[in-house]
């Protein structure tokens, strides 16, 4: 095939080449990736990431490892099961009603601004080992009370308008128009709360009060206690990775 002719008013243009494009994740991993090679390079052989994994594939040929995981992960889960049950219903008590604002708000604000682990020694001293459940429940309970009755009372006037032209009573209004329209803030919540839940389980470790992962926080040498936190770290951020998905799938459904 003859070549064009040329044009002198049309500038020349080179080919374009072709680049490959690498994967959108592939940039998130290189400073993950220096870290640990310079954590592998700095630290002592036991301290180490290869160290650390052959700690963990040791514990991982018997069957403790698992059974404190699970117990671990059961405490996590009851704990926030509770501060869902508790949390929320102080929220609606607190959003959908002007005695529960009166009654719950002013004490919900207070107890938010206080620190978490300011609760933990006196429920420890006053009810003992079931103390530890109570404070996990608290630490979910806090953030979903107050997102809730925050976002209950903050419904955007316009679908409250809707309702009143629908004629729907206070009890209709709440349940199709004000609670749907707080799972958005229900959802954000869930995922601090599940935080919360595991800072104090990282506080009862260090008190000896937790069992499970915790132990090897008693373990001589300091590979033990870097190991237990990896684990808690582990075990927090796959759940809150999995709180995370749940928001995305119900914001792809409409709900949030």
């Amino acid at each position: 095939m003859p070549n064009a002719p040329f044009d002198p008013a049309r500038p020349y243009s080179a080919p374009a080449l072709q680049r490959r494009r690498l994967p959108a994740w592939l940039p998130y991993l290189a400073s993950p990736l220096l870290a640990v090679a310079a954590w592998q390079g700095l630290a002592p052989a036991a301290l180490s990431p290869s160290g650390l994994a052959e700690a963990l594939l040791a514990l991982a040929g018997g069957a403790g490892l698992y059974s404190a995981l699970a117990h671990t992960g059961g405490q996590a889960l009851a704990g926030l099961w509770l501060g869902l049950l508790g949390g929320g219903a102080l929220g609606v008590a607190a959003g959908l009603s002007q005695a529960g604002r009166w009654l719950l708000l002013g004490p919900l604000k207070v107890l938010n601004s206080v620190p978490l682990l300011a609760f933990l020694p006196l429920l420890l001293g006053w009810a003992g080992a079931p103390g530890a459940r109570w404070a996990m429940a608290l630490a979910a309970a806090l953030p979903i009370s107050a997102a809730l009755a925050r976002a209950l009372r903050g419904t955007h006037p316009e679908l409250l308008e809707a309702g009143h032209t629908l004629r729907l009573n206070r009890w209709q209004q709440a349940w199709h128009i004000r609670l749907p329209a707080a799972v958005p803030a229900l959802l954000r919540a869930l995922r601090r709360a599940w935080l919360q839940v595991w800072l104090v389980l990282l506080a009862l470790a260090l008190h000896g009060s937790e069992g499970g992962v915790g132990a090897l926080l008693g373990q001589p040498g300091a590979q033990g206690a870097l190991l237990a936190l990896l684990l808690y770290t582990a075990l927090a951020g796959a759940g809150s990775l999995a709180l995370h998905g749940l928001q995305g799938w119900a914001q792809r459904r409409g709900w949030a």
